[in-house]
């Protein structure tokens, strides 16, 4: 009798097919929330793309898919805000009259 593979390869499976699902749905909406909000596509795309992978680490934690798009929305808004604090331009001068790093003292 052969062994069958352990039965944690298809719940782990099931997760990503799951994650990738519910993450393609949301994709272009958490786009265009980044770019509202950064008012900067490559800060925007960034943002998101930390969000996911932030979302896909904390993938065990939504204990209801239904509610996947407000629980991603909250995890967005955190990088979006986390990447807004972060930006300087090479001026060192925070863009959009954000509190970049060392923008309040003139340097980056």
């Amino acid at each position: 009798m052969a062994d069958s593979p352990p039965a944690r390869v298809d719940l782990a499976t099931e997760r990503a097919e799951a994650f990738s699902r519910l993450a393609d749905s949301h994709l272009d909406a958490s786009y265009r929330l980044a770019r509202a909000i950064l008012h900067n596509p490559t800060e925007g795309e960034d943002a998101v793309h930390d969000a996911f992978v932030q979302a896909w680490g904390n993938w065990p934690t939504l204990r209801e898919p239904a509610r996947f798009e407000r629980w991603f929305d909250r995890i967005s808004a955190l990088a979006d805000a986390q990447n807004d604090v972060c930006s300087v331009r090479a001026d060192g001068t925070a863009p959009h009259g954000t509190l970049g790093v060392g923008a309040d003292r003139g340097t980056p």
